[in-house]
């Protein structure tokens, strides 16, 4: 079991319940989703849900989300299932921005795109869905742009300035 909890600035720790000081934020406050307060232009913090069976592509994804000057708090899953068990099983998740890999084993990123879509709204709450593959196929690409939660699609590994204009896409309408 992949269990993680929520840290910000991109760390994480793996097969660790959330403690207390780390639980969900509740809907309606200051720093919930999009309607986080904003500080000089930019959001407070944003909960990004990694998914992607390679460990080294979380790494390297942590580290530019971590160096990017946004404060993301991360949790990661390289199970795809798992990251969607968490979504429905949690409606207060609190997650903003869902980073997904395409190539998985078992549950790939589409199928999860499909099984997110029909999560109830209250499930999926506000996050949104980029795609972050090494796929440069463009049928991958239009394919993703079929989900109306997928903002965007990116190619590894990300960059820090990829990494620092994905705020936008959440604070995006």
């Amino acid at each position: 079991m992949n269990r993680c909890r929520w840290h910000a600035h991109g760390g994480v720790s793996r097969a660790q319940e959330p403690s207390a000081n780390m639980a969900p934020r509740a809907p309606g406050t200051a720093t919930s989703g999009l309607n986080k307060k904003v500080l000089s232009g930019a959001l407070m913090s944003c909960r990004v849900l990694m998914v992607d069976d390679n460990e080294n592509d979380l790494l390297f994804t942590r580290i530019a989300l971590q160096r990017c000057g946004v404060d993301y708090e991360v949790r990661t899953f390289e199970r795809a299932q798992e990251a969607l068990s968490l979504l429905a099983t949690d409606p207060a998740h609190g997650t903003d921005l869902i980073l997904l890999d395409i190539n998985m084993p078992v549950m790939d990123g589409f199928s999860f795109l499909r099984a997110f879509e029909a999560l109830p709204a209250r499930q999926r709450g506000h996050a949104v869905v980029v795609m972050l593959s090494s796929s440069s196929d463009p049928a991958d690409r239009a394919r993703a742009a079929r989900h109306g939660c997928v903002r965007g699609f990116m190619n590894k590994p990300l960059e820090k300035t990829a990494a620092a204009s994905l705020i936008h896409l959440v604070r995006a309408p």
